[in-house]
């Protein structure tokens, strides 16, 4: 019933895997806004160009708290 604007996941999980569950997301709330995290190496054809391909935002990892609510903000728009 209520919305949730934004979804924050990491790409490894156990069971579910972050593409998986970005992508239930969003048939059940296609509004909701995902933002995946990884440290895995990003580049032409990886995780970050596949990722914004599916709309979805990306933060690699490390990143500082400021750097988390910076992103937050740009994806939601604020």
């Amino acid at each position: 019933k209520d919305s949730i604007e934004l979804m924050i996941t990491d790409i490894v999980m156990p069971n579910l895997g972050g593409h998986q569950a970005a992508e239930h997301i969003r048939m059940t709330r296609p509004l909701t806004k995902i933002l995946v995290i990884s440290g895995y190496p990003t580049g032409s054809g990886g995780t970050e160009s596949s990722l914004l391909k599916r709309g979805h935002a990306f933060l690699p990892k490390p990143f500082s708290l400021k750097q988390l609510a910076a992103k937050v903000k740009e994806v939601l728009g604020e």
